[in-house]
């Protein structure tokens, strides 16, 4: 409804003044959104922008000729939104009048959306979303939509094409090649030997290995190729490969399942150094290509959580926090006392995961003193809560201020499965009418008091208290109080 409305009414100067300054808001609200909430307004605000017409889009998109609310908008975008809507608006942003972004980046960018759509929850997807998202931010922080190719663009797009074909090959080049020539042809006529094998030495010796890779990729199976392909794979060979300062990993990835549980070592060594999001979450997809063995040398990582940084330890309960089973004596719950907050944060999180521990470890969330623990506890509570919680979600559910103001209503959610007397009072709490003259008026219809008479209706029907609250509700004249009441 907000898409249509949209598509009939811009192009009123008036009009596009005003949603251009509410459509900055909720991007803007994107970036603020708590971490329950930021996926479903994402969703939302994604899917408005999905059903526009492009000249609705561009419409909007010229924020009343005002350069500095567009960038900051397209930021936004570019951070928040669904990668297919980002790659829309940049498209609509090339159209309009004046304006010449480069059709073969337009290419690029589209065929990174079509494979981050095809391969979603995937490592190459992940990638490929996180690349779309860098590509824009570029195309923003350097170019101006009117002007988006500068000169060093230009220029580098010129050095691409032309590729230096008129040099002379010196004797350096011709001793670079040969031993790939040696390797192509001992491949196609599927004969090895020592020359073959001190060209393939060569090729690993001088960081040459994707084009090794790269013709191992065409070859047919066989005697030959396994034998190259197991140099590849030997320990001191991938050791070099991922410790190198900026590792291939599209090369290491080939080559992981055929290496095996071999490559979890040096993975696992990479992992516990890593220091950004990015480079953890590439390792991540990495190690769960070599499938659930790894967890028992994952584990072994944190033998001594003592002597340990608190980053190593984070990283690994994080990678084992994915896998659907660990080694019998593996035990994460002392770690969930941890000093470091993100420790814990990632131990309570795969206690949860755990059958045995779950109970325990929302008890041990909801009384962290850390927000983020407690909100995983309480998204956690939602989805069943155990008893002895009632305390502490009652005490937030009924606080109308607060650190934890925004989950109020996932917190009475959880204590509306509870049957307790705890339970119950916080629900009539929030619920209650108030009297205004000889009426008893139901203060709002917010998302917490229908939650709780939900709750009231579901669980306590019959007790007097309750009763007398749903029979006022079913009264009410506010259709969505009638609703939650029945």
């Amino acid at each position: 409804s907000v898409a249509e409305a949209l598509v009939v009414r811009s192009g009123n100067p008036a009009f596009d003044r005003r949603i251009t300054r509410h459509i900055l808001e909720l991007s803007a609200s994107l970036g603020e959104a708590g971490p329950l909430e930021a996926p479903d307004l994402r969703r939302r605000f994604s899917e408005v922008f999905r059903r526009l017409d492009q000249r609705t889009m561009q419409a909007l998109l010229a924020m009343s000729g005002d350069t500095a609310l567009q960038r900051e908008f397209m930021g936004n975008a570019a951070t928040a939104l669904d990668v297919d809507v980002v790659f829309a608006l940049v498209e609509a942003a090339a159209a309009q009048e004046g304006s010449d972004i480069s059709r073969w980046m337009l290419r690029l960018l589209s065929k990174l959306v079509r494979h981050t759509a095809g391969g979603e929850g995937s490592p190459t997807g992940h990638r490929s979303e996180a690349a779309i998202r860098e590509q824009v931010k570029a195309l923003l922080s350097g170019w101006k939509l009117d002007n988006p190719n500068p000169e060093d663009y230009d220029d580098a797009l010129g050095r691409m094409a032309s590729a230096s074909r008129g040099e002379d090959q010196s004797e350096t080049v011709r001793s670079v090649v040969k031993p790939q020539r040696i390797v192509q042809t001992a491949i196609e006529v599927q004969v090895g030997g020592a020359i073959l094998r001190r060209a393939v030495d060569e090729m690993i010796g001088s960081r040459r290995i994707p084009i090794l890779v790269d013709l191992l990729q065409g070859a047919p199976e066989g005697d030959l190729t396994d034998e190259i392909w197991g140099r590849l794979v030997e320990r001191p060979v991938l050791h070099r490969l991922i410790e190198e300062d900026e590792p291939d990993w599209d090369v290491i990835e080939l080559i992981l399942p055929r290496a095996g549980l071999e490559a979890a070592g040096p993975l696992l060594d990479r992992l516990a150094a890593a220091d950004t999001r990015s480079a953890r979450r590439r390792l991540f997809d990495l190690i769960l290509i070599l499938g659930p063995g790894v967890s028992e040398p994952a584990v072994r990582c944190l033998g001594q959580p003592d002597s340990t940084p608190w980053y190593v330890l984070r990283n690994v309960l994080s990678l084992l926090a994915m896998l659907e089973a660990w080694p019998d004596s593996f035990d994460p719950w002392p770690l969930t006392g941890h000093d470091n907050p993100q420790v814990r944060l990632e131990a309570v999180r795969l206690c949860l995961r755990m059958p045995a521990k779950r109970d325990q470890a929302i008890l041990r969330a909801l009384e962290d003193d850390n927000s983020r623990i407690v909100a995983m506890g309480i998204s956690e509570a939602e989805r069943g809560c155990p008893a002895g919680a009632e305390r502490r979600l009652a005490g937030i559910a009924v606080s109308t201020d607060g650190e934890f103001a925004e989950f109020r209503t996932h917190c009475i959610r959880a204590l509306a499965d509870m049957d307790s007397e705890e339970a119950l009072d916080a629900l009539l709490e929030v619920a209650t009418p108030r009297r205004k003259g000889l009426r008893q008026q139901f203060s709002d219809e917010g998302p917490e008091v229908l939650a709780a008479l939900r709750g009231l209706a579901r669980t306590w029907p019959h007790e007097p208290r309750a009763r007398d609250i749903l029979e006022a509700a079913r009264t009410s004249r506010r259709p969505s109080i009638v609703d939650a009441a029945s």
